[in-house]
Protein backbone atom coordinates (compact mmCIF):
# COMPACT_ATOMS: atom_id res chain seq x y z
CA UNK A 1 0.00 0.00 0.00
CA UNK A 2 1.10 3.50 -0.37
CA UNK A 3 -0.39 6.68 1.59
CA UNK A 4 -1.49 9.63 -0.41
CA UNK A 5 -2.92 12.36 1.50
CA UNK A 6 -4.56 10.87 5.04
CA UNK A 7 -5.46 7.21 3.08
CA UNK A 8 -3.61 4.58 2.26
CA UNK A 9 -4.08 3.28 -1.48
CA UNK A 10 -3.77 -0.27 -2.26
CA UNK A 11 -2.22 0.77 -6.16
CA UNK A 12 0.18 -2.54 -6.22
CA UNK A 13 -2.86 -4.22 -6.37
CA UNK A 14 -4.92 -2.37 -8.34
CA UNK A 15 -3.08 -2.40 -11.30
CA UNK A 16 -2.75 -5.85 -11.81
CA UNK A 17 -6.33 -6.82 -11.23
CA UNK A 18 -7.32 -3.98 -14.01
CA UNK A 19 -4.60 -5.07 -16.33
CA UNK A 20 -6.09 -8.89 -15.93
CA UNK A 21 -9.49 -7.61 -16.26
CA UNK A 22 -8.62 -5.26 -19.62
CA UNK A 23 -6.73 -8.06 -21.29
CA UNK A 24 -10.09 -10.61 -20.70
CA UNK A 25 -13.38 -8.01 -21.29
CA UNK A 26 -12.43 -4.47 -22.86
CA UNK A 27 -14.67 -3.30 -25.38
CA UNK A 28 -13.81 -4.35 -29.06
CA UNK A 29 -13.66 -0.86 -30.15
CA UNK A 30 -13.02 0.25 -33.81
CA UNK A 31 -9.77 2.42 -33.02
CA UNK A 32 -8.73 -0.84 -31.03
CA UNK A 33 -9.15 -3.04 -33.60
CA UNK A 34 -6.01 -2.15 -36.02
CA UNK A 35 -3.81 0.10 -33.66
CA UNK A 36 -2.27 3.62 -34.74
CA UNK A 37 -0.99 6.78 -33.19
CA UNK A 38 -2.88 8.30 -36.22
CA UNK A 39 -6.28 6.14 -35.15
CA UNK A 40 -5.84 7.14 -31.47
CA UNK A 41 -5.91 11.05 -32.84
CA UNK A 42 -8.82 10.42 -34.63
CA UNK A 43 -10.87 8.57 -31.72
CA UNK A 44 -9.63 11.10 -29.31
CA UNK A 45 -10.77 14.36 -30.93
CA UNK A 46 -14.19 12.37 -31.55
CA UNK A 47 -14.39 11.50 -28.21
CA UNK A 48 -14.43 14.90 -26.16
CA UNK A 49 -17.66 15.99 -25.79
CA UNK A 50 -19.19 12.61 -27.51
CA UNK A 51 -20.04 9.12 -26.35
CA UNK A 52 -18.37 6.16 -27.59
CA UNK A 53 -21.72 4.59 -29.06
CA UNK A 54 -22.31 7.82 -30.94
CA UNK A 55 -18.36 8.04 -32.55
CA UNK A 56 -18.37 4.52 -33.86
CA UNK A 57 -20.49 5.02 -37.09
CA UNK A 58 -18.49 8.49 -37.41
CA UNK A 59 -14.85 7.00 -36.97
CA UNK A 60 -15.41 4.31 -39.77
CA UNK A 61 -17.02 6.51 -42.17
CA UNK A 62 -14.20 8.83 -41.39
CA UNK A 63 -11.32 6.52 -41.99
CA UNK A 64 -12.70 4.80 -44.93
CA UNK A 65 -11.99 8.39 -46.42
CA UNK A 66 -9.27 9.23 -44.68
CA UNK A 67 -7.33 6.52 -43.72
CA UNK A 68 -3.81 8.39 -43.30
CA UNK A 69 -2.50 12.07 -41.37
CA UNK A 70 -1.80 13.05 -45.44
CA UNK A 71 -5.13 12.41 -46.75
CA UNK A 72 -6.69 14.75 -43.14
CA UNK A 73 -4.23 16.99 -44.55
CA UNK A 74 -4.44 17.48 -47.88
CA UNK A 75 -8.39 17.94 -48.44
CA UNK A 76 -10.49 20.66 -48.01
CA UNK A 77 -11.88 21.99 -44.49
CA UNK A 78 -15.68 22.02 -46.36
CA UNK A 79 -15.17 18.17 -46.96
CA UNK A 80 -14.16 17.63 -43.27
CA UNK A 81 -16.85 19.22 -41.71
CA UNK A 82 -19.13 17.36 -43.88
CA UNK A 83 -17.90 14.21 -42.39
CA UNK A 84 -18.17 15.53 -39.06
CA UNK A 85 -21.65 16.27 -39.98
CA UNK A 86 -23.95 15.57 -36.54
CA UNK A 87 -21.08 15.45 -34.03
CA UNK A 88 -21.15 18.78 -33.39
CA UNK A 89 -18.31 20.61 -31.83
CA UNK A 90 -17.24 21.69 -35.21
CA UNK A 91 -14.03 23.58 -33.59
CA UNK A 92 -12.63 19.84 -33.49
CA UNK A 93 -12.85 18.52 -36.75
CA UNK A 94 -10.71 22.43 -37.52
CA UNK A 95 -8.42 21.71 -35.47
CA UNK A 96 -7.89 17.74 -35.44
CA UNK A 97 -7.51 19.44 -39.78
CA UNK A 98 -4.87 21.45 -38.90
CA UNK A 99 -3.15 19.24 -36.67
CA UNK A 100 -3.03 16.47 -39.53
CA UNK A 101 -1.09 19.49 -41.71
CA UNK A 102 1.25 19.88 -39.22
CA UNK A 103 2.03 16.50 -38.39
CA UNK A 104 2.15 15.60 -42.47
CA UNK A 105 5.35 18.18 -42.16
CA UNK A 106 7.11 16.98 -39.24
CA UNK A 107 9.59 13.71 -39.43
CA UNK A 108 8.38 12.44 -36.29
CA UNK A 109 5.24 13.39 -34.09
CA UNK A 110 5.09 15.23 -30.63
CA UNK A 111 7.21 12.85 -28.12
CA UNK A 112 5.71 14.30 -24.54
CA UNK A 113 2.28 15.27 -23.88
CA UNK A 114 4.05 19.19 -23.26
CA UNK A 115 4.77 18.91 -26.91
CA UNK A 116 1.25 17.23 -27.66
CA UNK A 117 0.20 20.17 -25.95
CA UNK A 118 1.53 22.53 -27.95
CA UNK A 119 -0.71 21.40 -31.16
CA UNK A 120 -4.12 22.61 -32.35
CA UNK A 121 -7.37 21.22 -30.36
CA UNK A 122 -4.78 19.55 -27.82
CA UNK A 123 -5.33 20.48 -24.29
CA UNK A 124 -4.15 18.57 -21.12
CA UNK A 125 -6.06 15.64 -21.04
CA UNK A 126 -6.16 14.79 -24.90
CA UNK A 127 -2.42 15.28 -24.74
CA UNK A 128 -1.85 12.53 -21.99
CA UNK A 129 -4.86 10.39 -23.97
CA UNK A 130 -2.87 10.63 -27.23
CA UNK A 131 0.61 9.99 -25.73
CA UNK A 132 -0.25 7.20 -22.95
CA UNK A 133 -3.09 5.13 -25.74
CA UNK A 134 -1.15 5.94 -29.00
CA UNK A 135 2.76 6.20 -27.82
CA UNK A 136 2.58 4.29 -24.50
CA UNK A 137 3.75 6.81 -22.67
CA UNK A 138 3.48 6.42 -18.55
CA UNK A 139 0.54 7.97 -17.60
CA UNK A 140 -2.77 8.16 -16.80
CA UNK A 141 -5.44 10.25 -18.87
CA UNK A 142 -8.24 11.19 -16.46
CA UNK A 143 -11.46 10.89 -18.38
CA UNK A 144 -15.05 11.02 -16.75
CA UNK A 145 -14.87 7.22 -16.53
CA UNK A 146 -11.74 7.07 -14.90
CA UNK A 147 -11.88 9.83 -12.29
CA UNK A 148 -15.38 7.77 -10.97
CA UNK A 149 -13.24 4.67 -10.67
CA UNK A 150 -10.69 5.82 -8.44
CA UNK A 151 -13.39 8.54 -6.63
CA UNK A 152 -15.24 5.35 -5.49
CA UNK A 153 -11.84 3.14 -4.86
CA UNK A 154 -10.78 5.82 -2.15
CA UNK A 155 -14.23 6.31 -1.15
CA UNK A 156 -14.20 10.30 -2.11
CA UNK A 157 -16.36 12.61 -0.17
CA UNK A 158 -15.59 15.71 -1.74
CA UNK A 159 -18.32 18.15 -3.57
CA UNK A 160 -16.42 18.90 -6.66
CA UNK A 161 -16.93 22.16 -9.41
CA UNK A 162 -16.19 20.29 -11.84
CA UNK A 163 -14.14 17.28 -13.91
CA UNK A 164 -11.18 19.41 -13.94
CA UNK A 165 -10.98 20.39 -10.11
CA UNK A 166 -11.63 16.17 -9.76
CA UNK A 167 -8.71 15.16 -11.94
CA UNK A 168 -6.60 17.42 -9.96
CA UNK A 169 -7.42 16.41 -6.81
CA UNK A 170 -7.55 12.46 -8.11
CA UNK A 171 -4.07 13.02 -10.38
CA UNK A 172 -1.25 11.33 -7.59
CA UNK A 173 -4.06 8.27 -6.82
CA UNK A 174 -3.58 7.63 -11.34
CA UNK A 175 -0.13 8.05 -11.18
CA UNK A 176 0.27 5.42 -8.13
CA UNK A 177 -1.39 2.84 -10.34
CA UNK A 178 1.00 3.28 -13.68
CA UNK A 179 2.66 0.36 -14.52
CA UNK A 180 5.81 1.35 -16.84
CA UNK A 181 5.71 0.19 -20.12
CA UNK A 182 2.00 -0.66 -19.82
CA UNK A 183 -0.10 2.30 -19.92
CA UNK A 184 -1.50 2.20 -22.87
CA UNK A 185 -3.66 -1.38 -21.51
CA UNK A 186 -4.00 0.28 -18.50
CA UNK A 187 -5.74 3.74 -19.61
CA UNK A 188 -7.98 1.41 -22.03
CA UNK A 189 -8.99 -0.95 -18.75
CA UNK A 190 -9.83 1.62 -16.74
CA UNK A 191 -12.01 3.59 -19.20
CA UNK A 192 -13.72 0.69 -19.76
CA UNK A 193 -13.57 -0.02 -16.44
CA UNK A 194 -15.65 2.63 -15.58
CA UNK A 195 -17.74 2.61 -18.37
CA UNK A 196 -19.29 -1.34 -18.25
CA UNK A 197 -18.53 -2.26 -14.77
CA UNK A 198 -18.32 1.07 -12.12
CA UNK A 199 -21.15 2.82 -13.82
CA UNK A 200 -22.47 6.16 -12.66
CA UNK A 201 -25.22 4.01 -10.90
CA UNK A 202 -22.85 1.61 -9.89
CA UNK A 203 -25.04 -1.21 -11.09
CA UNK A 204 -22.37 -4.14 -10.79
CA UNK A 205 -20.62 -4.14 -7.91
CA UNK A 206 -21.35 -8.01 -6.95
CA UNK A 207 -19.35 -9.35 -10.12
CA UNK A 208 -16.48 -6.37 -9.26
CA UNK A 209 -13.12 -7.99 -9.03
CA UNK A 210 -12.09 -4.66 -7.30
CA UNK A 211 -14.84 -4.62 -4.38
CA UNK A 212 -12.92 -6.11 -2.07
CA UNK A 213 -10.67 -2.77 -2.54
CA UNK A 214 -13.23 -0.03 -2.70
CA UNK A 215 -13.95 2.42 -0.01
CA UNK A 216 -17.36 2.89 -1.39
CA UNK A 217 -18.44 -0.59 -1.64
CA UNK A 218 -16.62 -1.24 2.18
CA UNK A 219 -17.99 1.71 3.27
CA UNK A 220 -21.73 1.07 2.04
CA UNK A 221 -21.48 4.51 0.18
CA UNK A 222 -24.21 5.31 -2.25
CA UNK A 223 -22.95 5.04 -5.40
CA UNK A 224 -24.58 7.68 -7.39
CA UNK A 225 -22.84 10.03 -5.02
CA UNK A 226 -19.26 9.04 -5.50
CA UNK A 227 -17.75 11.15 -7.17
CA UNK A 228 -20.24 14.31 -6.30
CA UNK A 229 -20.45 17.62 -8.56
CA UNK A 230 -21.76 20.87 -7.38
CA UNK A 231 -24.64 21.34 -9.41
CA UNK A 232 -24.17 23.29 -12.91
CA UNK A 233 -26.78 26.24 -12.90
CA UNK A 234 -29.25 25.30 -16.17
CA UNK A 235 -29.68 28.13 -18.67
CA UNK A 236 -32.66 28.30 -21.02
CA UNK A 237 -33.52 30.35 -24.27
CA UNK A 238 -36.00 30.04 -26.97
CA UNK A 239 -35.02 30.77 -30.54
CA UNK A 240 -37.33 31.74 -33.41
CA UNK A 241 -36.09 30.21 -37.07
CA UNK A 242 -37.75 30.72 -40.38
CA UNK A 243 -38.60 28.01 -42.42
CA UNK A 244 -38.95 29.19 -45.60
CA UNK A 245 -39.62 27.65 -49.29
CA UNK A 246 -39.49 28.93 -52.92
CA UNK A 247 -39.33 27.53 -56.51
CA UNK A 248 -37.36 24.15 -54.93
CA UNK A 249 -34.82 25.85 -53.17
CA UNK A 250 -34.45 26.59 -49.19
CA UNK A 251 -33.58 29.98 -46.99
CA UNK A 252 -30.31 29.26 -44.92
CA UNK A 253 -28.11 30.86 -42.92
CA UNK A 254 -24.15 30.85 -42.28
CA UNK A 255 -22.81 31.93 -39.54
CA UNK A 256 -20.70 34.76 -39.21
CA UNK A 257 -18.75 33.05 -36.09
CA UNK A 258 -15.52 31.34 -37.52
CA UNK A 259 -15.77 28.45 -35.78
CA UNK A 260 -18.70 27.51 -37.53
CA UNK A 261 -18.06 29.01 -40.80
CA UNK A 262 -19.36 26.69 -43.83
CA UNK A 263 -22.09 24.99 -41.80
CA UNK A 264 -25.77 25.71 -42.44
CA UNK A 265 -28.88 26.36 -40.12
CA UNK A 266 -32.44 28.02 -40.66
CA UNK A 267 -32.03 31.45 -40.96
CA UNK A 268 -32.36 32.91 -36.94
CA UNK A 269 -35.01 35.94 -36.46
CA UNK A 270 -35.36 38.12 -33.90
CA UNK A 271 -36.92 37.30 -31.09
CA UNK A 272 -37.79 40.66 -29.86
CA UNK A 273 -40.10 41.15 -33.44
CA UNK A 274 -42.22 38.15 -33.59
CA UNK A 275 -42.34 37.11 -29.88
CA UNK A 276 -45.06 34.95 -29.18
CA UNK A 277 -45.92 33.77 -32.83
CA UNK A 278 -47.08 30.62 -33.50
CA UNK A 279 -44.95 28.03 -34.70
CA UNK A 280 -45.26 24.96 -36.92
CA UNK A 281 -42.72 22.98 -35.07
CA UNK A 282 -40.50 23.57 -31.94
CA UNK A 283 -37.62 21.50 -31.49
CA UNK A 284 -34.69 21.25 -28.47
CA UNK A 285 -31.20 20.86 -28.12
CA UNK A 286 -28.68 21.41 -25.50
CA UNK A 287 -25.27 22.83 -25.71
CA UNK A 288 -22.85 22.70 -22.61
CA UNK A 289 -25.25 23.94 -19.78
CA UNK A 290 -27.73 26.02 -21.60
CA UNK A 291 -31.16 24.20 -23.06
CA UNK A 292 -32.36 26.05 -26.73
CA UNK A 293 -36.18 25.51 -27.85
CA UNK A 294 -36.01 26.31 -31.18
CA UNK A 295 -39.61 27.32 -32.57
CA UNK A 296 -39.72 27.44 -36.28
CA UNK A 297 -42.24 29.86 -38.11
CA UNK A 298 -42.75 29.37 -41.80
CA UNK A 299 -42.72 32.28 -43.70
CA UNK A 300 -44.38 35.82 -43.49
CA UNK A 301 -43.20 39.57 -44.18
CA UNK A 302 -42.96 40.49 -40.44
CA UNK A 303 -40.27 37.08 -40.28
CA UNK A 304 -38.63 37.08 -43.32
CA UNK A 305 -38.47 41.25 -42.57
CA UNK A 306 -37.08 39.81 -38.68
CA UNK A 307 -34.42 37.43 -40.06
CA UNK A 308 -31.14 38.52 -37.94
CA UNK A 309 -28.49 39.08 -40.57
CA UNK A 310 -26.11 40.17 -37.80
CA UNK A 311 -25.79 36.56 -37.71
CA UNK A 312 -24.89 35.28 -41.09
CA UNK A 313 -25.43 35.56 -44.45
CA UNK A 314 -28.90 34.07 -46.04
CA UNK A 315 -29.10 32.17 -49.09
CA UNK A 316 -31.70 29.60 -51.03
CA UNK A 317 -30.00 26.71 -51.38
CA UNK A 318 -31.99 23.85 -53.94
CA UNK A 319 -33.76 21.09 -51.97
CA UNK A 320 -31.76 18.73 -53.91
CA UNK A 321 -28.14 20.15 -52.90
CA UNK A 322 -28.79 19.95 -49.03
CA UNK A 323 -27.16 16.46 -48.98
CA UNK A 324 -23.80 17.78 -49.63
CA UNK A 325 -24.11 20.70 -47.68
CA UNK A 326 -23.00 20.60 -43.82
CA UNK A 327 -26.17 21.25 -42.01
CA UNK A 328 -26.07 21.52 -37.65
CA UNK A 329 -26.42 18.12 -36.73
CA UNK A 330 -29.99 19.17 -34.86
CA UNK A 331 -31.35 20.85 -38.14
CA UNK A 332 -30.11 17.78 -40.25
CA UNK A 333 -31.81 15.70 -38.28
CA UNK A 334 -34.94 17.57 -37.81
CA UNK A 335 -34.99 18.45 -41.82
CA UNK A 336 -37.41 15.24 -43.03
CA UNK A 337 -40.52 16.70 -40.83
CA UNK A 338 -39.47 20.51 -41.70
CA UNK A 339 -39.55 19.79 -45.34
CA UNK A 340 -42.89 18.28 -44.80
CA UNK A 341 -44.56 20.75 -43.25
CA UNK A 342 -43.36 23.02 -46.10
CA UNK A 343 -45.26 21.17 -48.34
CA UNK A 344 -48.34 21.12 -46.42
CA UNK A 345 -48.26 24.96 -46.83
CA UNK A 346 -47.52 24.98 -49.99
CA UNK A 347 -50.95 23.16 -50.34
CA UNK A 348 -52.59 25.66 -47.80
CA UNK A 349 -52.22 29.05 -48.90
CA UNK A 350 -55.12 30.73 -46.81
CA UNK A 351 -53.61 29.73 -43.61
CA UNK A 352 -52.06 33.30 -42.79
CA UNK A 353 -49.26 31.56 -40.95
CA UNK A 354 -48.26 28.88 -43.05
CA UNK A 355 -48.82 30.82 -46.40
CA UNK A 356 -45.35 31.28 -47.59
CA UNK A 357 -44.22 34.18 -48.24
CA UNK A 358 -40.96 34.67 -49.53
CA UNK A 359 -39.43 38.36 -48.46
CA UNK A 360 -41.82 40.36 -51.00
CA UNK A 361 -40.44 44.07 -51.89
CA UNK A 362 -38.24 42.19 -54.65
CA UNK A 363 -35.91 41.85 -51.89
CA UNK A 364 -32.35 40.91 -53.36
CA UNK A 365 -30.94 40.13 -50.25
CA UNK A 366 -32.79 36.74 -50.63
CA UNK A 367 -33.74 36.37 -54.44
Amino acid sequence: MCCLGTEFFPAADISPILLSWGTRHMRRLPWRVSRSLYGTIVSEFMLQQTQVQTVIPYFHRWIQRFPTVAHVANAEVNEILKYWEGLGYYSRARNLHRLCQILDQMAVPPRTPKEWQAMPGVGPYTSVAIGAIGQNFDAIALDGNIIRVLARLIGCREIFKNKIAAAAHLQNYADALIEPGRCALLNEALMDFGATICTPRGGSCEGCPLKGLCQTHLQKLPMDTVPAFARPLRKSEVIYRLLSVHDGKILLQTSRLKRLRAIYEFPQLLSKNILGAPSCFTGRRSIGNCCYEERFVIAGRAFCESIDLSRGSVKWVPIADLKDLVLSGPHRRWLPRLLDLTANAEIAPTNPIAAPFYCGRGSSAFF
